[in-house]
């Protein structure tokens, strides 16, 4: 549940930021997620090159699909039965980011080694709390 949580945190803030314009300061985290991901997985100029692609393809996908997720909480008060479809919507957005996540790894395999696909989740997850910390630390 905490885990969730963060996500839903981070994705608010994310698209907090794109609803303000602030194209400049979003542009310096994307960049930082590169180095960070770059860094911890160890990718040499070639395997980066065949990476950041793919990557940023699903990564575009995933955005596209928790937008219309974050669009449907907008408003405070449900009905039993809005609620029952923003359920419904939920779990259908899960199923299709598993299947994006699926296709994500079996497209990296060509790419890179399985230890370094392994260590992808990771390096997101590390970046995202990094993210939040600073976040946290700004306030």
């Amino acid at each position: 549940m905490r885990k969730l949580f963060v996500l839903l945190l981070m994705i608010g803030v994310i698209f907090g930021l794109e609803a303000q314009q602030n194209r400049p300061f979003r542009e310096k985290i994307e960049a930082q997620k590169v180095a960070f991901i770059t860094k911890e997985l160890n990718l040499t100029v070639q395997e980066s090159q065949k990476f950041w692609p793919i990557y940023n393809e699903y990564w575009d996908k995933m955005v596209n699909l928790r937008d219309g997720d974050l669009a449907a909480r907008a408003g405070s008060e449900l009905s039993d039965e809005k609620a029952r479809e923003l359920i419904n919507k939920v779990l259908e957005r899960e199923e299709n980011e598993l299947k994006l996540k699926k296709q994500l790894y079996n497209d990296l395999k060509n790419v890179l080694p399985a230890t370094k696909i392994v260590k992808l989740h990771r390096a997101e997850l590390q970046f995202k709390q990094k993210l939040l910390e600073h976040i946290k630390n700004k306030r």
